[in-house]
């Protein structure tokens, strides 16, 4: 199976394309140069594709012809409002459908990845019948990209993990605060699921349902961030943080994966497991660094 990671630069695409790489032919894009960035090797990266310039990526498609394109690209919560609007509605909204229509002609399969930041997080439990409510552009922008038609897999999930670049994710933010005290929203739901996981989930799909299409949810059993920031502490060793319990900030976009568990088979790990695989990467990066 070769593949197209779109995006490599990215946690998402990054931990995907580890991963599929000690098994497949994988190949990724990098916005900048591969110097830019720290990376282990530079074989399989496609350099300086600027989705704004969506030609280059057709480009690139039409060259390697993959099997499977994971689009793995666009604008991050985190960095939001470094973005104009018409960036959001074009990166996020109109790209994964301009790929999907370059991937239809070559009978390509594409994988797109959606948010739970797509609801306004009031209720949580959120499946795939209920329609996407988000008050910020970020969120909006990425239910228009949502694709639910043959030719075109979009995941609807939230993932964890290390970060290669910008490093504004829970989980890097997390590892900063080392000897430090914090807060942990005991009533911040949380449904996501840890990069790992979340590429061992790809790939139980991609082999034994490549013809699954559509609109799917992706999720754990629910957490709240204290909770999982607890046990995450609990299982490191070279980091220490002390963790205070805050009631007071509520929110819950956490998503239904029912849909997509029964269609598949597939059981998500629970996060004890999740977390101490985690937890190993980052002692690992930790010696590393020593």
């Amino acid at each position: 199976m070769k593949i197209l990671v779109i995006g490599r630069n990215g946690m998402i695409g990054n931990g995907i394309f580890e991963y599929f790489s000690n098994k497949y032919e994988v190949h990724g894009t990098l916005k900048r140069f591969a110097r830019d960035y720290p990376i282990k090797d530079h074989i399989n990266i496609i350099e300086n594709i600027d989705l704004k310039k969506i030609e280059l990526i057709e480009e690139v498609i039409n060259d390697l012809m993959p099997n499977v394109v994971i689009n793995c690209s666009g604008i991050i919560k985190q960095k939001s409002v470094e973005y104009s609007n018409d960036d959001h509605i074009y990166l996020n909204g109109q790209v994964p459908h301009m790929l999907l229509k370059n991937c239809q002609k070559k009978d390509i399969k594409l994988i797109n990845f959606s948010t739970d930041c797509v609801f306004d997080g009031k209720k949580g439990s959120y499946s795939e019948e209920d329609t996407p409510n988000a008050i910020d552009v970020y969120g909006s922008s990425k239910a228009m990209g949502e694709i639910s038609q043959d030719g075109c897999l979009t995941i609807r999930t939230s993932t964890i993990g290390l970060e290669i670049e910008n490093k504004h994710g829970l989980i890097e933010w997390f590892l900063d605060q080392s000897g430090k005290s914090i807060s942990g929203y005991d009533n911040a739901i949380y449904s996501g699921l840890t990069i790992n996981e979340l590429s061992r989930y790809l790939e139980h799909i991609l082999i034994n349902f490549p013809k699954l299409y559509g609109l799917y949810n992706m999720a754990s059993e629910k957490i709240s961030k204290y909770r999982l920031l607890s046990i995450l502490s609990e299982k490191l060793r070279y980091c220490t943080i002390d963790i205070e319990k805050n009631t007071e900030f509520y929110c819950d976009r956490s998503l239904d994966g029912t849909l997509l568990n029964s269609k598949t088979g597939f059981k998500v790990r629970s996060w004890e497991k999740m977390l101490s695989d985690l937890a190993l990467k980052i002692d690992e990066r930790e010696l590393l660094k020593n």
